[in-house]
């Protein structure tokens, strides 16, 4: 027994103490401790000289040092914890070891640890209940019980007891049964009142805790372990120790100990006994006194040798625990299965009645309970826990689900089983949730583990897939605390839409309204930088849900967004590779590397991917971004893709089906092979059977009617055969559930699939041939034959876009066929025009959209407003609009129009208004405004409001009790709006009030489409321009005019100065919309549209033409039937859409003059891949557009096939000084390869004058060729910074003027700061080892910006680069080279500055971040350099 004093108590699994009396070698001696308190005030108080020697110049966690408690009033030992912003400085969070407390203190003063004042133990152990847990209540909701059990944490109740007992304690004894790491596990005895009370079995009594067996703790048996202690130091509350120490038993001891003890352990399992024995020589006394007693109690009841095994299994000394287990294992199978041995222990002679064995077995049996309340296995523990993960698939072949993983876990199949708080699970109760669907089932298990996690579901859109385990997960704060303090979330959630991300959010907030508050983030910003910036998160940030092109942008500005980041969510993960794979790409690297470093090892890192498809692309996402991900497929089509199955389609008649079947079997093949054919009714079965039979084939066959025969056939499948053999099945789509096979290596679709499920379920008897992507190296092969025939056609529109993402190779007879399919059946006219389709000339979802996405001839032409007025096609229009759907489509009346600007306008309202002065007159009349009686959908009424306006009655409400007083949904015909009214508000309309058409005609805005692929529009920026334009007079000009619809090329807002007496132009919609930083150009939008009209044979206006005159043209195509053609026009460079009108013969005078359009090519660029991307038209030409370029013609070729002379030629901005060449621009964005012979053009290996150079120019050269590589930023970082640490060692006769000129050409191109960093670095250390010069400069400075002018003429090969606080420019004049490295006062907006090229001098214009005057230009005094003047 030992003597301690309880300083701290957290809970009975952790509280702290000093050893007062006991064991010689731990009962501290006080005179050392109080005699070390002295030396460290003596040392630490005095005003040392050599300040510098005791103070520590880094901090790092896990540190020992020495610092001043004021509490206290001493200097104390501690281990420092973690660093804690505070202002402008940094707190230290340290533990003190002597006084187990944790105190902050400023880290300037933390003080060295002398190695003298650590020779003493920790005077704080830290001690631990042994053999007990933790119990508290549980409740059931459903069943709405209660009930007590384990649990994994102490019920404050028993927290608070042990603290209650601890102080009215005299006196507190504790028997020690072991250490584990730096914890001794005790027995605790209080003395209160006189009265001594075991502790441990006082909380069991209470029912605060329960027993555990000893093999459940991590006591003195493991001595043997190798693991170190030094993963200790990470963890909070846990004393740490100086140096890693070999065992952790040793973990509180002093160095002088450690050094003897450590002898002995070396020693092995002996010198393993001395430690335990010196341990507890004391302890072994009260031992042998309790086998005595015990003895002697059960030879009462017994015989001595049943005694004997008694007291063996139930008290043996500590270091033969691995003794005694055996017993026990003994013991146990002896009473629960040998029914010999407990017959022969009945008959036994030394016991003389029946009724004292009853009572040694009753007695035995609780006793056994007592210390082993845990069950025991039959199966050795060695089997038990070292289970070897298994790379297999596990298939649910009747849930229809893959799961793939490392590790195994069971699905949750009830709410009780899920790894959900009790609060969340009553969220979901309200929900009507009450039991996980099957993929739940699967992924909350992983997700409540902290697996990275990939699942593709046809549920995969539902975000109850991941909340609630995410939720219980952060509702853990013990798990973040290591995590640094600031105002940065936790957990991310990328949703692939603003939709979409409202949704989530809206859940998130739905779900935690009865949990702890949960701080939540929505962040969606726009192109606008500023708006980044004044993004504020609210204190103590869990989780923010985003979008990627929003996340992207905050990265670009909050560079520590990451830094406490846990728990990375990628919503419909297909969606964000398909349509923001930039943008994924930038974040997933941020990911990596903000948790792939040492101090995120103790925190969750955690990556969750969810999706209704697989794409090629999540391939990386498991290979290069998660660790053991955890797979779930419940879509068995797309486990197919993930595996990577090879899909083969042959197309023929169904007469030479059979044929064809023949010649698509494999039987040279030197490998096994097992292949399924699949048919639609069992007389295909028997005609293929018989088939295959007769070319002498391993072939079998079951079908619906030899239910008989499955097992047999099923023994035969599963035998062993030799390789080269080729087993062949024939069987119905019926008799698969029965087989169960998976280890088919082809499977042939004979009949076609009749439905997707059936078609997935075919594909998973191959899953044990699926590919691997967890294990490296596996490169299964299956493959997936379908025969089409001509009566299968028809239905292969379903299965063409999932054959497509497998890269199947389709015949090109299927294309045409299918296209002739959707050209005859296609389009139910009737419906309406798909609305995206007509706001951005194309929808993204055409094939799941309802609406129409074709135009007709009829359908679709301008319809008629009012007697003979149709709906103008072109000319100007003046137009108010009434209704506003989204920032770029509206509804309204046009007021006037007119064909040519200079015309006088003609009205187009004249008839409406004659219309509303009619209904006022008639509707004067009393007897004419009574309600209808009997009303009915889509018919017209008049409605009393203001005015009398014309309604179309939409919907009734269902209940029609109240008939007069319900309301009931109505659309204006004459304005576009809908709204309630009340049925008594509906008037009788005459019919010669219904003749004139609906006056509401729909305006779209061109060349305008939302930011980030968004398919509708902000409703921020849609607010903002339906407050902007409702109700007011706008003048526009048509651009094509399709059925109800006018399509606005520009539309602006003209406001009439009455003092003035002018006009002027107040706004511009598509301006407007551009500048909110929430759209985008659109410049095919149109076109597009065009196409659509010729295809339909709709003629366009002769205005709508962009050359409005006859022109030179070269017919391409036909795109009908000989009435419309596809042209280019030869002096323009353009192609367009004409009709057979608009078509004459060329006389031959107008081909004297050679074509004015000339064919050029970029020189110096290839595309990444095959094919230039579709996007690449509208990126070269935005940054040049409107402006005179420089060409230089490079060398010139003729085309093979068109016999045209085309120019390579490189374009330049002459304007622009900082300006790129435009093929360098395309190659620096990753758009595009510079070829061998550029990149030896602009790094030349004749230029090399030693090998130093040699080394620049071929960095240089490796850097540049791989700016085209998305996949290789890395790797070109890696070249950067070794490019500057070899410039850094160059000797100092060895710099060159090529070198500079490398680095310059290298710096243009380049555009992540990292590396234009490194080569800035190098440039002027360079420049520093030669004769260098550095140009004047003479500037001033407005209210928001600063303008330097550069003094240089002549130059060439110029670059100028912005940082936050830094400008570097350069250039060469002849063989000279310029650099002004400028490192300014305050901070610029980098993105926003500019240098140009004005009247032959370099002028840099600088954007300051705040406004306001700058006192000087740069930071510091550069006058040696550079000449400032300041004017």
């Amino acid at each position: 027994m030992i003597e301690i004093f309880i300083i701290k108590v957290e809970d009975p699994g952790c509280f702290w103490g000093r050893i007062t009396n006991g064991f010689s070698d731990l009962v501290e001696n006080e005179n050392q401790y109080q005699r070390l308190e002295e030396k460290m005030n003596q040392l630490y108080h005095r005003s040392h000289e050599d300040l510098e020697e005791i103070k520590l110049p880094v901090l790092e966690q896990g540190q020992i040092c020495a610092i001043y408690c004021h509490e206290l009033r001493c200097w104390c030992r501690a281990i420092l914890e973690s660093l804690v912003s505070s202002g402008s400085s940094y707190l230290a969070e340290c533990f003190l070891v002597d006084y187990a407390k944790h105190i902050l203190v400023k880290a300037k003063d933390v003080r060295r640890a002398v190695d003298t004042f650590w020779k003493l133990p920790y005077r704080a152990k830290k001690f631990a209940l042994f053999g007990i847990q933790p119990m508290t209540l549980h409740i059931d909701v459903c069943e709405e019980k209660a009930k007590i059990g384990p649990a994994v944490r102490w019920d404050s109740a028993a927290v608070q007891y042990f603290q209650k007992m601890s102080r009215e304690s005299e006196v507190a004894e504790a028997k020690l049964q072991g250490i584990a790491g730096d914890t001794f596990a005790v027995q605790l005895y209080l003395t209160v009142n006189d009265e001594k009370v075991c502790l441990n079995d006082d909380l069991v009594a209470k029912f605060f805790a329960c027993y555990i067996s000893p093999k459940n703790q991590n006591l003195m048996k493991s001595l043997n372990s190798s693991s170190k202690v030094s993963s200790v130091l990470c963890q909070k509350k846990e004393a740490p120790v100086k140096k890693n120490i070999g065992h952790a038993a040793l973990a509180l001891w002093s160095e002088i100990v450690q050094g003897t003890a450590l002898t002995i352990l070396n020693q092995g399992s002996a010198g393993q006994e001395q430690v335990a024995q010196c341990l507890q020589s004391q302890e072994s006394l009260s031992w042998e006194n309790a086998n005595k007693q015990c003895s002697k109690t059960a030879v009462s009841l017994a015989s001595r040798k049943s005694v004997e095994s008694l007291k063996t299994f139930s008290f043996c000394p500590l270091e033969k625990q691995s003794d005694c287990k055996k017993t026990r294992f003994y013991l146990h199978d002896e009473m629960r299965k040998d029914k010999k041995t407990s017959t022969a222990m009945q008959k036994c002679d030394e016991i003389p009645a029946l009724c004292p064995v009853l009572a040694f077995k009753q007695l035995f049996y609780r006793l056994l309970q007592f210390l082993n309340p845990d069950p025991l296995n039959s199966k050795s523990e060695l089997e038990f826990h070292l289970q070897q993960p298994s790379h297999k698939m596990a298939f649910d072949p009747w849930n229809g689900v893959l799961v793939h993983s490392l590790i195994k876990l069971n699905p949750c199949r009830s709410m009780e089983m899920s790894p959900v708080s009790l609060d969340l699970k009553k969220e979901l109760y309200k929900k009507k949730i009450v039991t996980p669907n099957v993929v739940q089932a699967y992924c909350w298990p992983a997700i409540g583990r902290g697996c990275d996690l990939v699942a593709v579901s046809q549920k995969g859109d539902d975000p109850l897939l991941y909340i609630p385990p995410l939720l219980t997960f952060l509702q853990l704060p013990s798990v973040y605390s290591y995590q640094p303090r600031r105002n940065l979330p936790l957990a991310i959630i990328i949703c692939p839409g603003r939709q979409k991300a409202h949704f989530v959010c809206q859940m998130l907030m739905d779900l935690t309204r009865s949990t702890r508050p949960l701080s939540l983030s929505l962040v969606l910003v726009g192109q606008d930088p500023e708006e980044t910036k004044k993004i504020k998160f609210t204190k103590g940030c869990d989780v923010v849900v985003t979008t990627p092109h929003s996340l992207a942008r905050v990265l670009q500005i909050h560079c520590l967004f990451f830094i406490r980041l846990s728990h990375l969510v990628l919503d419909r993960a297909d969606i964000l590779f398909d349509e923001a794979m930039d943008e994924m790409a930038t974040i997933l690297q941020c990911f990596r590397e903000a948790t792939n470093v040492p101090e995120r090892g103790s925190t969750p890192q955690q990556l969750i991917a969810v999706g209704k498809h697989w794409t090629k692309r999540m391939d990386s996402l498991v290979k290069e971004n998660q660790s053991d991900p955890y797979i779930v497929i419940t879509a068995m089509a797309e486990a197919a893709l993930y595996g990577n199955v090879h899909q083969v389609v042959q197309v023929c008649l169904d007469c030479e089906k059979t044929s064809f079947l023949l010649t698509t079997l494999d039987f040279t093949s030197e490998v096994l092979q097992k292949t399924i054919v699949f048919t639609n009714c069992a007389e295909e079965v028997d005609h293929v059977f018989k088939a295959l039979g007769s070319n002498s084939n391993f072939c079998m066959k079951v079908h619906e009617g030899m239910s008989t025969q499955v097992s047999n056939v099923m023994d035969e499948w599963s035998k062993k055969f030799n390789p080269g053999t080729h087993v062949i099945l024939v069987t119905t789509d019926n008799c698969l559930k029965a087989f169960r096979i998976a280890d088919a290596t082809c499977v042939i679709h004979y009949g076609f699939p009749p439905c997707w499920e059936i078609f997935g379920a075919r594909l998973c008897c191959m899953i044990d041939n699926f590919d691997n992507l967890i294990v490296e190296g596996s490169t299964l092969q299956s493959q997936s034959i379908i025969l089409l025939t001509d009566k299968d056609a028809p239905q292969t529109a379903s299965i063409l876009h999932y054959l497509e993402r497998a890269k199947a190779k389709i015949p090109k007879e299927l294309y045409r066929f299918i296209s002739d399919l959707n050209n005859t059946n296609d389009v139910c006219y009737t419906k309406s025009l798909c609305k995206y389709l007509k706001a951005y000339g194309i929808c993204r979802d055409n094939k799941t959209c309802p609406s129409r996405h074709k135009l007709h001839q009829d359908m679709d032409k301008p319809r008629c407003l009012s007697g003979e007025k149709k709906l103008p096609g072109s000319g100007y229009i003046e137009i108010i609009p009434t209704c506003v759907s989204d920032a770029s489509s509206y509804y309204g009346r046009i007021i006037q129009h007119r064909n040519k600007w200079e015309d006088p306008p003609v009205s187009m309202e004249e008839d409406y208004l004659m219309l509303l002065k009619d209904m006022a007159d008639y509707y004067s009349e009393e007897n004419h405004r009574k309600p209808v009686e009997q009303l009915e959908v889509s018919a017209l009424y008049g409605l009393e409001e203001k005015i009398y306006s014309r309604v179309q009655l939409i919907a009734l409400p269902q209940k029609a009790e109240s008939a007069v007083l319900s309301n009931a949904r109505v659309k204006y015909i004459d304005n576009g709006q809908t709204g309630q009214v009340m049925q008594k508000q509906l008037l009788e309309l005459p019919a010669k009030f219904q003749v004139l058409p609906p006056q509401v005609v729909e305006f779209i805005i061109c060349r305008v489409k939302p930011i980030d692929n968004e398919m509708d529009w902000n409703p921020q920026v849609s607010r903002f321009i339906k407050q902007k334009i409702s109700n007011k007079s706008h003048t526009a000009k048509i651009v094509l005019a399709l059925g109800n619809t006018l399509w606005l090329n520009t539309v602006v807002h003209m406001a009439k100065l009455a003092d003035l007496k002018t006009t002027i132009l107040e706004y511009n919609i598509r301006s407007e919309i551009m500048n909110s930083g929430f759209g985008t150009d659109n410049a095919e939008h149109i076109e597009r549209l065009k196409d659509l009209c010729g295809v339909a044979k709709l003629s366009l206006p002769d205005d709508d033409s962009p050359l409005k005159q006859w022109r030179r043209a070269k017919v391409l195509s036909v795109l009908d039937s000989k009435r419309n053609y596809k042209v280019f026009f030869v002096d323009f460079g353009i192609c367009s859409c004409v009709s057979l009108n608009n078509i004459q013969p060329l006389v031959k005078d107008a081909l004297k003059l050679p074509f004015q359009a000339i064919c050029c090519s970029l020189f110096g660029v290839e595309p990444v891949g095959k094919n230039w991307k579709p996007e690449m038209k509208e990126f070269v030409w935005m940054p040049f557009q409107d402006k005179e370029l420089q060409v230089k013609v490079i060398e010139q070729n003729r085309k093979d096939l068109t016999n045209v002379v085309c120019y390579h030629v490189v374009v330049q901005d002459p304007s622009d000084a900082g300006s790129l060449k435009l093929s360098e621009c395309i190659i620096s964005k990753g758009q595009a390869e510079g070829p061998p012979a550029i990149l030896n053009q602009l790094f030349p290996e004749e230029a090399i004058v030693n090998s130093h150079t040699g080394a620049i120019s071929c960095l240089c050269s490796s850097v540049c060729a791989l700016l085209g590589d998305q996949n290789s930023s890395s790797l070109r970082t890696t070249i950067v910074e070794e490019l500057k640490n070899i410039v850094l060692q160059y000797p100092a006769d060895s710099a060159s003027e090529s070198d500079l000129r490398f680095l310059c050409r290298l710096l243009r191109l380049l555009t992540t700061p990292k590396e234009q960093a490194d080569v800035i670095i190098a440039m002027t250390h360079l420049a520093k080892m030669q004769v260098s010069f550095h140009p004047e400069v003479k500037w001033h400075q407005k209210e928001d910006r600063l303008v330097l002018n550069v003094k240089l003429r002549n130059f060439t090969e110029h670059s100028c680069k912005f940082g936050h606080c830094r400008v570097v420019f350069s250039a060469f004049v002849g063989i000279k080279l310029y650099l002004a490295d400028l490192e300014l006062q305050g901070s610029i907006l980098e993105e926003k500055c500019s240098c140009v090229t004005k009247n032959e001098e370099p002028v840099i214009t600088l954007f300051k971040e705040e406004k306001g005057e700058w006192s000087s230009l740069l930071k510091f005094k550069h006058s040696r350099y550079i000449a400032f003047v300041t004017y």
